[in-house]
């Protein structure tokens, strides 16, 4: 192998024909080149040492960074010209690599879709959070917590753009902070719990058993992903990613019973022996569209339970099969598109071709809800004014029968 790069081969019956990439935290950058000492082709972008091969026929990429690995595939079968990728992750940077086979030469085309470790100080960016976090404290938590669901979006958009959601650290650190998306539970709240073990805090990270509306119970599978958080002796449950009038906007004392009033309701976490339940209890919906009165998007039950979950502990793998499952199968999120971000007064939503704005009036005891359907050439304009969301991909907005309210 060159030490400044790898190299990746392209073999047939009489020759064998090596390209070579080389990474560099020096001005070259990212460099592909035909021999160790030729460069043909030069990025802008700089980063830190790297060694990624690919054999280029041999249907198999992977790329290293440290001592993560991490995988996939390419194919080249359809002579004589072909053009495939393979995107991989590694510990602190992502990359899809292309490879291209012809009749006169190959070529391997690599772009870095993000360069640069993970940090605090690019997600704090991003949520608009500008005060000191040398002290993992009760009132940063509340702070940071806040600014997440007023910044970042819960949304399964992904889903309905022909592309996947991975339960990958890097790869929702790199979706949401640097490309400015949102993202569902098991992308936000996995964010989440690493910024916060990044600042300090005693993060556990749990599962949850959302309730289902056609079961009239809680759902067979740990399908929502949550965080507690232990602060001088008290423990607190982070949600940053449920979304639409159910979301939390600040850490919840996991304590049995106790009323805890936020913007949208009073939740409540309650301890039924093997395992806690959140509950919500909200208020009257007065709906500004009469051709939505009798909407099923409006909530009418005040008291609403919203999940149950346990204290045992959950890694990341725990939640690899739902969320295969949950955009694979049918469930809510292949039923819908779905956008919600919440606002200073309330949040605003865009579920398949249904938008809304919600107010929050406590003192009048109702929420006020502005509800009207849009045609296909709004959506885009909405998503980038409402939720400032601008997608690689068209959106092909989803509303099927599925129980699901603002």
């Amino acid at each position: 192998m060159h030490p400044g790069g790898v190299t990746a081969q392209k073999r047939s019956a009489t020759t064998v024909k090596r390209h070579f990439v080389s990474f560099s935290n020096k001005q070259h950058g990212i460099v592909l080149t035909d021999s160790p000492n030729n460069h043909i082709h030069q990025l802008s972008h700089t980063c830190p040492r790297v060694h990624v091969p690919l054999q280029v026929d041999g249907l198999q990429g992977s790329i290293r960074r440290g001592y993560r690995w991490c995988s996939g595939s390419v194919s080249s079968r359809r002579a004589p010209t072909t053009q495939e990728s393979v995107g991989a992750s590694s510990g602190d940077q992502s990359f899809r690599i292309t490879a291209t086979t012809s009749r006169q030469r190959p070529l391997l085309k690599l772009c870095a879709d993000t360069l640069g470790k993970m940090n605090l100080e690019e997600y704090f960016e991003r949520i608009g959070f500008h005060g000191s976090f040398d002290k993992p404290d009760l009132a940063t938590l509340k702070l940071i917590h806040k600014q997440h669901v007023m910044s970042v979006p819960f949304e399964n958009l992904s889903i309905h753009c022909g592309e996947k959601n991975v339960m990958d650290l890097d790869a929702a650190f790199n979706k949401i902070v640097r490309r400015g998306r949102g993202g569902w539970c098991l992308e936000n709240n996995f964010l989440f719990g690493w910024v916060l073990r990044e600042m300090g805090y005693d993060t556990t990270s749990l599962g949850s058993r959302v309730f289902d509306h056609s079961l009239n119970d809680f759902g067979p599978l740990d399908s929502h992903f949550i965080n507690k958080v232990v602060i001088d002796g008290k423990a607190y449950i982070t949600d940053v990613s449920f979304g639409m009038s159910f979301q939390l906007w600040e850490p919840l004392e996991l304590v049995s019973g106790m009323d805890q009033p936020q913007a949208a309701g009073v939740f409540r976490l309650l301890d039924q022996g093997e395992m806690w339940v959140l509950e919500k209890t909200g208020r009257k919906p007065e709906v500004l569209n009469p051709e939505f009165a009798k909407s099923s998007l409006v909530k009418r039950n005040e008291t609403n339970q919203i999940y149950c979950f346990t204290l045992v502990p959950r890694e990341a793998e725990h939640f690899l099969e739902i969320n295969h499952k949950l955009q694979n199968e049918t469930s809510l999120f292949t039923n819908k598109s779905i956008c919600s971000l919440q606002a200073p007064t309330g949040f605003r939503a865009l579920i398949g071709w249904t938008y809304g704005e919600v107010t929050y009036k406590p003192d009048e005891g109702v929420d006020v809800l502005d509800i009207r359907n849009i045609m296909d050439d709004e959506i885009e304009q909405i998503l980038l004014e409402k939720f400032n969301i601008k997608l690689q991909n068209k959106l092909q907005p989803v509303n099927n029968k599925s129980h699901y309210t603002f």
